[in-house]
């Protein structure tokens, strides 16, 4: 009775780790700023693309575009201030 009790206790555990894991943002995802990012030209909103990841998702790198296709920058992000952009079901719009 113990054993089985351990073994669905590992196996919740497994399946929280892989939730957690399928929902990192992965590399080349597209994300959206959720806080505008002092210093910068970029606000809450934006929409930019995962280059690099930091420390399993603390962190991100992320390239912004203009709607040509030129890049504006590459900024360093926490995890907690990008979320992806599947999330978001919202038309992309420009303002001037």
């Amino acid at each position: 009775m113990r054993s089985n009790l351990y073994y669905i206790r590992a196996r919740q555990l497994v399946m929280i780790e892989d939730l957690i894991l399928f929902k990192m943002i992965k590399e080349f995802e597209r994300v959206v700023l959720t806080e505008n990012l002092n210093g910068t030209p970029f606000v809450k909103g934006d929409v930019g693309t995962v280059v690099m990841i930091h420390n399993n998702g603390k962190g991100y790198e992320v390239e912004f575009f203009a709607a040509d296709g030129s890049t504006l920058g590459v900024e360093t992000v926490e995890g907690t201030q990008v979320i992806s952009a599947k999330h978001v079901k919202k038309v992309l719009h420009i303002i001037d």
